[in-house]
């Protein structure tokens, strides 16, 4: 290892730091529709809709919030390997 390299050992761990941020606001901006769509249902079962449709909208809130978690949790074990393999 270089000097240089040794002077700049925190610019790995700094970037995940970022990455990390901007993942968790990107995972809160796709989540929120999911949880408004939880609302929603919630607000058509007291209407008396119809159950196939109630049971539609929750496999896709479900669906939504499952790939959203899996992305998440892909993109920041992809952002730690990366930030190991630069120290």
């Amino acid at each position: 290892m270089t000097e240089e390299d040794t002077k700049h050992w925190w610019k790995p761990p700094l970037i995940f730091l970022i990455e990390v941020l901007v993942g968790s606001a990107i995972f809160i901006a796709v989540a929120l529709p999911a949880v408004g769509l939880n609302y929603l249902v919630h607000w058509l079962t007291q209407k008396s809709l119809d159950p196939v449709l109630i049971l539609g909208l929750t496999a896709l809130e479900y669906t939504i919030f499952t790939v959203d978690v899996c992305l998440c949790i892909f993109f920041i074990i992809k952002s730690a390997i990366k930030a190991g393999k630069e120290l």
